[in-house]
């Protein structure tokens, strides 16, 4: 029982009339609140002999209570109720008796103090179970619902029922009208449900408004009372709970449930409200997702679709006219046609057209002039999207344009465009006067793109097939067979001629794998197994082996003899792009060069024996005439015929030598031999001519008897021709210089002058058989042997020989041999 209101507890030997009419009296008759004790307590030993008012003594009376204890149940911070005691007879309240009493109220107290407590846990307790088990069932049926169409009226009813309002609504809101709306309701008094579409509101309306835009829980006791409410159904509510629905990043809305009674929403609708908000923002964010994704699969499905059709055909007509249809269907248009761009005569040309799901021929009855519309110019120069409906203001010749091709309508420009270069465009027409969309204009942006790369691509495949074409009848002309390898391996290019010479046709070769070991290429191409599966490697993990020649016999024993050169083929980026391969049949060149060597061999074995009897007849004379007196002009016969015949006997030596180095038939006969004496020897011996032709002959000798392994006549026959052609060509007043250094592994000779020097060019090419330097006219024509045989020679010795330009002017030929010689 508290001053203001009470509730019957339990009694004994009570009628409930009686329990009724005494609480009523007892809480509210000021004459009996006048006789309670400072503690509140009541006591009354005998009914006639205590003052009491007419309406409680007549109660008594009439009931035969004749005295009665009405003692107050406290706990030290609140008032319970109070224990009232009967009786029939008269009792004296001592005061003993009353302090037990008031003992036995305090025991109560607290025994009922518990009681309420653990009731009161034991209901919260429930409560919260009841809406724990509610949530899982809503979480369950959102999850299932987030797709749904229903997802609103779930929400809405979970939070009416849970709070055991009449009516609510819930909220979204719109960024695109920047309203919020609101999308499913219940109202307390309409039977009749209005449009969805027609309940729009600014954010920051009423009621809903400020709970959106604060993000704060809005609880109204009595609407009445706050100035700010405003009932968006009309429903005239006495209290109103609004909650926030939060989603990740923003506010999404929000629900609000209404009541017909003052204070029907505590602390605990609240928070169940407030879960269910985050469940619902959860939900509404997940479907949000699923219809995001809905959309984006519909539109990329159609991009799909478009992609597939416009990659079907490489021709411009067939490109034209699956990008026309692609667009046309994509942003449910009624005609799509598309121009290209000519950049040098400023004009536009019709590609394709699609009116109403088909090719459309022959041009629009007019082509439109950019120089006179400024929508078409704008697009094709700042390749810009441009649309427009017939009832817009734009200019007089765009509204006559889109009239007289057209009609009422609404049309939009699509810029063709690769980087800063433009291709074309694309007008697309629809007969109602309703703008593109965001997403429409991002579909056909993609499209767009699309079409211009296959447009580009068009003409890029005319231009290779063109090259191809050039190049397949250059390759077919060819005496050469060619094999053109890409990256991976495998064989992208084969001419006739490579089928004629290993015996596999083109169609079968094509893109077949360079190692099928079915074609079996490796001895046709003349490669072993192992290299053959090394080239493979090496392109397919990006790498580029170096070029090289190589000279193999066909297979079978078939006679013939082939030539091949491989070589790596580069773009302009330098980058591997594949391999070359070329063969040539050179079984006729070899034979022509066998039957030559053979014929100079027998030529040189033919005149070594008579120039040897010629040069030995001359001794002889000589050694009689050196006897006898013989006129001067005589001796000088002979020894112009002694010279001339070992120049002759010399050239022969070297022709048959160079055959014998080159067929590996010539022996190299190494021996220690000291470099100094070998030196100075050939100085000794050059050194009459040089002083006779005004050359300065110098030598720089080791400064030890440094000995190397050499065959001594073949290296000193080797230097006597560079020293022999350094003379040749240095001009008077010049100097000639042999010398040689060593380091820890190899030896080092060299003769320089100081010439006219040789061209870069020719610095590989001179140590040939029979080279000669165009332009460098010499005192003496040579035979173009020397050089042939010094490289023979040096390279038979392990070592290799070279020139250099000379810094003071000229040449400088050096050769190196191993200090020792290689087993």
């Amino acid at each position: 029982e508290g001053e203001t209101s009470s509730a019957f507890i339990g009694g004994e030997n009570l009628a409930s009339n009686f329990i009724d009419q005494w609480t009523l009296i007892i809480r509210k008759d000021p004459e009996i609140q006048r006789l309670r004790q400072d503690d509140g307590a009541l006591f009354i030993g005998h009914v006639d002999q205590t003052d009491l008012p007419d309406e409680p003594d007549q109660l008594l009376k009439a009931k035969k209570v004749t005295s009665l204890a009405s003692i107050p149940i406290r706990t030290p911070n609140s008032l319970l109720g109070r224990l009232t005691i009967f009786s029939s007879h008269p009792i004296l309240y001592s005061l003993r008796r009353r302090e037990l009493l008031s003992l036995f109220a305090s025991q109560a107290a607290f025994a009922l103090s518990n009681a309420l407590t653990y009731a009161s846990a034991d209901q919260e307790l429930n409560l919260h179970a009841d809406q724990l088990r509610r949530l899982e069932e809503i979480n369950r049926q959102l999850t299932a619902s987030s797709v749904s169409d229903n997802l609103y009226e779930i929400i809405l009813d979970h939070a009416i029922e849970a709070c055991s309002a009449e009516g609510g609504y819930l909220a979204l809101y719109r960024s695109d009208t920047d309203r919020l709306q609101i999308v499913a309701y219940t109202s307390l008094r309409e039977t009749k449900k209005r449009e969805l579409g027609d309940l729009e509101f600014l954010p920051g309306e009423g009621i809903f408004g400020r709970a959106f835009e604060t993000g704060q829980i809005l609880n109204i006791p009595r609407a009445s009372e706050d100035e700010q409410v405003r009932d968006p159904l009309d429903s005239k509510p006495v209290s109103i709970l609004c909650v926030p629905v939060c989603g990740p990043e923003t506010t999404l809305g929000v629900i609000c449930v209404e009541s017909a009674l003052p204070h029907a929403f505590n602390q605990s609708h609240e928070q169940y409200l407030t879960q269910l908000a985050a469940n619902a923002a959860n939900a509404l964010h997940h479907a949000q997702i699923y219809h995001e994704l809905q959309a984006r699969l519909t539109e990329q499905s159609l991009l799909y679709q478009a992609s597939t059709q416009i990659a079907e055909s490489l021709e411009s007509d067939a490109v034209g006219l699956a990008v026309a249809d692609s667009l046309r269907v994509t942003l449910r248009a009624d005609m799509a046609t598309i121009y290209e761009w000519d950049p040098v005569s400023q004009s536009l040309t019709q590609l394709a057209r699609i009116k109403d799901g088909r090719p459309s021929s022959g041009p629009l009855p007019s082509i439109p002039e950019v120089n006179e519309l400024l929508g078409h110019a704008q697009c094709i120069k700042d390749r810009t999207i441009m649309q427009w409906s017939s009832t817009e203001e734009v200019s007089r010749a765009e509204r006559e344009y889109l009239k007289t091709n057209y009609g009422k309508g609404h049309l939009l420009l699509l810029p063709l465009s690769i980087g800063e270069r433009t291709l074309g465009l694309v007008e697309i027409y629809r007969k109602e006067m309703v703008v593109f969309r965001e997403a429409e204009l991002r579909s056909a942006q993609s499209i767009a793109i699309q079409a211009s790369i296959a447009l580009d691509n068009t003409e890029l495949f005319q231009k290779i097939s063109e090259s191809h074409n050039r190049l397949s009848a250059i390759l077919n002309s060819t005496r050469e067979g060619i094999l053109l390898i890409n990256t991976d391996g495998r064989i992208s290019l084969a001419n006739r001629q490579m089928e004629q010479l290993i015996g596999i046709s083109t169609d079968d070769l094509q893109m077949q794998p360079l190692d099928n070991p079915d074609l079996d290429l490796g001895p046709r191409l003349g490669y072993l197994p192992q290299d053959l599966q090394n080239l493979v490697n090496a392109l397919r993990q990006g790498h580029a082996q170096l070029a090289g020649t190589a000279t193999y016999e066909g297979i079978n024993d078939s006679g013939k003899t082939y030539f091949r050169i491989d070589a790596p083929v580069h773009d302009i980026a330098d980058q591997l792009i594949g391999w070359l391969i070329s063969i040539r049949d050179i079984t006729e060149q070899k034979e022509v060069e066998d039957t030559r060597e053979q014929l100079t061999e027998m030529i040189v074995h033919d005149l070594r024996s008579p120039l040897t009897a010629i040069l030995n007849s001359i001794l002889l004379i000589q050694r009689e005439l050196d006897s006898q007196s013989t006129s001067s002009a005589t001796k000088q016969a002979l020894l112009v015929a002694d010279r001339s015949v070992n120049q002759m006997l010399g050239l022969v030596n070297s022709l048959l030598d160079i055959s014998r180095l080159e067929s590996g038939k010539l022996k190299i006969n190494p021996d220690n031999s000291q470099v100094r004496p070998l030196l100075m020897e050939l100085q000794e011996r050059f050194q009459l001519e040089a002083n006779s032709i005004g050359i300065i002959m110098n030598a720089k000798y080791p400064d030890s008897d440094f000995e190397v392994s050499i065959d001594r006549e073949k290296i000193q026959r080797v230097l006597a021709n560079l020293l022999d052609n350094a003379l040749k060509f240095t001009p008077v007043g010049g100097v000639v210089e042999i010398g040689f250094n060593q380091t820890t592994e190899s030896g080092t000779f060299w003769v320089s002058d100081t010439g006219p020097g040789i061209p870069n060019e020719f610095q590989e090419k001179i140590f040939g058989r029979y080279m000669q330097v165009p332009g460098n006219a010499g005192r003496r024509r040579g035979t173009g042997l020397g050089l042939a045989f010094a490289k023979l020679a040096v390279e038979a010795h392990g070592g290799k020989i070279w020139v250099e330009e000379n810094p003071a002017g000229g040449s400088i030929f050096k050769f190196s041999l191993p200090l020792e010689r290689p087993q």
